[in-house]
């Protein structure tokens, strides 16, 4: 954990934006709660009134852990690792402080009220009898727990760990001490001991964003549209395809089959070139259909394809059913462009839904609905 630091001025406020979090964060203005970012949804920003007086704002930044797969093993800086802005403007005069998470019981505790931030809270109990447990974390939010000065680990309510494991050997009948470090206030105050862990239940992640809102029905695909029809080779490299230039607004990407014959279609990103070979700009543009979309097995939206991020996919459906081919995905560009190609980048590895057989489909007009 580390705790970054700064004065705002006077009549400061609006959109705080924390460039490459990594990987979970707690903001708060003069003490007060702000809100929390966490990295695996890509959320970076955060609304700070406005302030009539100079104000201290902190940002606690908690490290997820290390990548041990995909692209983004290169660069595995934690911390905030770009400049931060504050209504457009770049912050300065930042005090950092890395907290001494070592050894918890060198805090000073006292008796007193707990505020809505992250906090140390300590507690002494007794045993009948000691042995093996598994300490109950469900009720709390997000944090670590120290039993008798060893680190248990860390619990997260959304899960899988909700449970900790607590050798009996590490316990004693009188006086044991144990410490939480919690980052998300959520009232409960209380652990208890179970003979057996909670390892399949998850619970609501507050943080994640809404379900995709799309138009009902199906869309019909016309081959007078198609600008490509082809195949993508084995590999993880971005694969491009060049054709006769056209101007469209409306674009539907087709996967025909998989290179490893399942079910199942993803996109890491997709793109569409100008005229010259350059990726257009993809801000303003908007998913209007997906035929499939994983979004209770795993977020699998069909915006993890638009969102410049290569280890988010759009993924077809593959926990409770598994659609067969074809699937497409259907996007708003937002303006008429004169398009000259297209660009693929597939998921990572020798892995499932990596699309073999596709088509792509330009037009000036919406798709209609069949």
């Amino acid at each position: 954990y580390a705790l970054y630091r700064t004065t705002l001025d006077a009549g400061s406020g609006g959109d705080l934006v924390i460039g490459d979090l990594r990987d979970y964060g707690v903001v708060f203005l003069d003490g007060r709660k702000l809100g929390s970012l966490d990295r695996r949804h890509a959320q970076q920003s955060i609304a700070v009134p406005a302030i009539a007086e100079p104000a201290v704002l902190d940002i606690l930044v908690e490290n997820g852990g290390r990548i041990n797969y995909g692209r983004q093993m290169v660069d595995n800086r934690k911390g905030i690792t770009r400049e931060v802005l504050l209504a457009g403007r770049p912050l300065t005069g930042w005090r950092i402080y890395p907290l001494p998470m070592a050894d918890v019981g060198d805090f000073n505790f006292a008796p007193g009220t707990i505020r809505n931030v992250p906090a140390l809270h300590r507690g002494v109990f007794t045993l009948a009898k000691t042995g093996d447990t598994f300490l109950d974390m469900s009720k709390w939010g997000k944090g670590c727990v120290w039993v008798n000065g060893r680190n248990l680990g860390r619990y997260w309510s959304i899960g899988p760990q909700q449970t900790l494991y607590c050798p009996g050997v590490w316990l004693k009948e009188d006086g044991n001490d144990i410490v939480v470090f919690e980052l998300e206030d959520t009232g409960a105050r209380t652990i208890r001991g179970l003979t057996e862990p909670v390892l399949n239940r998850l619970q609501a992640d507050k943080l994640a964003p809404p379900p995709p809102v799309r138009e009902a029905g199906t869309f019909s695909l016309d081959s007078a549209d198609v600008v490509v029809r082809d195949s993508f080779a084995p590999g993880d490299s971005e694969q491009v395809f060049s054709f006769a230039p056209v101007t469209a607004r409306y674009l539907a990407f087709e996967s025909l089959s998989s290179l490893r014959d399942d079910p199942f279609a993803s996109a890491a990103e997709i793109y569409l070139l100008d005229t010259r070979g350059k990726k257009i700009d993809r801000g303003g543009w908007k998913i209007v259909s997906v035929a499939s979309e994983e979004l209770v097995a795993e977020d699998g939206r069909g915006e993890n394809a638009l969102d410049g991020d290569p280890e988010s996919i759009w993924h077809t459906q593959w926990g409770s059913v598994k659609p067969p081919h074809p699937h497409n995905i259907i996007v708003d560009i937002g303006e008429s462009r004169n398009v000259g190609g297209f660009a693929y980048l597939s998921r990572r590895g020798n892995a499932p839904a990596k699309i073999r057989e596709f088509r792509v489909y330009l037009r000036q007009e919406p798709f209609t609905k069949k």
